[in-house]
């Protein structure tokens, strides 16, 4: 490399580490952290007489470190490796990052109901949250019954209000949807505090949704 100076390796890795410092983005500040980790690691190789291997293979090491931590950022942050039910599903989670709702997919169990399925009964506090995927379910609710389509929640108020369900709700045969244990929610709400104020907020505004449209017939009679 007559052509060129090595040393000059050395400076431009510090530079793009100096670089690297001054993004708050994590991924960027891992990134630039390659970059200029493959910097020194040239200079390393090309500048004195011979290669300083030892400073190359501890280079490789926190180099790997760091494009598996990139690699895991970008998991957290894309819906890379969702089938298509589960990114169908996150629509329905618009609080929670990829990362955040992959942890709920660990905990959620997927159901077809058989029309046998009770989600929720009046005045009982239910123990799961639900997500109705594809289909209606029908609410008994103060002697009427009527449907609700599917992308809504139920068992929210046992969630957000810790209290009993306002009514009875059933799963017509083939219908899909999603359901997680309540407790464990709340469990993993406490050791993940942004899980857990992201799903309050959205329950929050589900329960708003539902209440606007439960008072707004009212308003017109």
């Amino acid at each position: 490399m007559d052509w060129f100076n090595a040393a000059l390796l050395l400076h431009a890795g510090a530079v793009v580490y100096v670089i690297a410092f001054l993004f708050r983005d994590e991924a960027l500040i891992r990134g630039f952290s390659v970059l200029g980790t493959l910097l020194y690691m040239g200079y390393y190789f090309w500048y004195p007489a011979e290669p300083l291997w030892d400073a190359i293979v501890t280079s490789t090491i926190f180099l790997g470190a760091n494009v598996v931590v990139i690699f895991m950022i970008l998991l957290e942050r894309t819906t890379f490796r969702l089938g298509d039910d589960e990114k169908r599903l996150f629509e329905g989670f618009s609080t929670l990052t990829p990362g955040e709702f992959r942890k709920l997919l660990k905990r959620a169990t997927w159901h077809q109901s058989d029309g046998s399925d009770t989600l929720t009964e009046a005045g009982v506090q239910p123990d799961r949250l639900f997500y109705v995927l594809d289909g209606d379910v029908l609410i008994e609710k103060d002697g009427t019954r009527f449907p609700v389509s599917d992308g809504r929640f139920i068992g929210e108020i046992g969630f957000v209000l810790e209290g009993p369900a306002t009514g009875t709700v059933r799963a017509p045969e083939g219908t899909r949807y999603v359901s997680w244990e309540t407790a464990d929610l709340q469990r993993l709400g406490r050791k993940k505090p942004a899980i857990g104020t992201a799903l309050t907020a959205l329950l929050g505004k589900d329960l708003a949704r539902k209440l606007g449209e439960s008072v707004q017939p009212a308003v017109q009679a």
